[in-house]
């Protein structure tokens, strides 16, 4: 038996000022979401805020995908792309019939088409006997 400590017990004797200076960065990135907002009011600012939301929202997956998996896949670009088009169409629907639907409720119809399209979409290659894994 050796006398090595843990990554547990190594974990527990960091500096004090470490933890500190770590969860102070994200408190710090927190109020700049919650105050940014409300400095630049304009409609312009806040679409670009969502649309800068957005894609650390997409670069995140790919990077789950890409950097944590190891898969090169681009296949999640196109539930993404059908499913901002199709809440695109759902909001000039709306907005040419005056349907009494919600705005922040068409993403949410976004997010379900895009699904429903790789529920579809992948359900037929797992079916294929090409496409199945090989078993030793």
């Amino acid at each position: 038996m050796t006398n090595a400590p843990t990554p547990s017990i190594a974990a527990a004797k960091q500096e004090p000022g470490s933890a500190l200076s770590f969860y102070g960065v994200w408190l710090l990135a927190a109020v700049a979401l919650v105050v940014l907002p409300m400095v630049f009011s304009s409609g312009g600012s806040l679409t670009s805020f969502s649309l800068i939301g957005i894609a650390i929202i997409f670069a995140l997956s790919y990077n789950i995908l890409l950097g944590q998996t190891g898969l090169l896949s681009f296949g999640h670009a196109v539930q993404y792309g059908l499913g901002g088009f199709l809440a695109v169409h759902v909001m000039n629907a709306v907005a040419s019939h005056n349907w009494p639907i919600p705005l922040p409720a068409i993403p949410l119809v976004g997010g379900i088409g895009g699904a429903a399209f790789a529920i579809v979409a992948c359900a037929f290659p797992m079916h294929s006997p090409h496409c199945r894994p090989s078993t030793p």
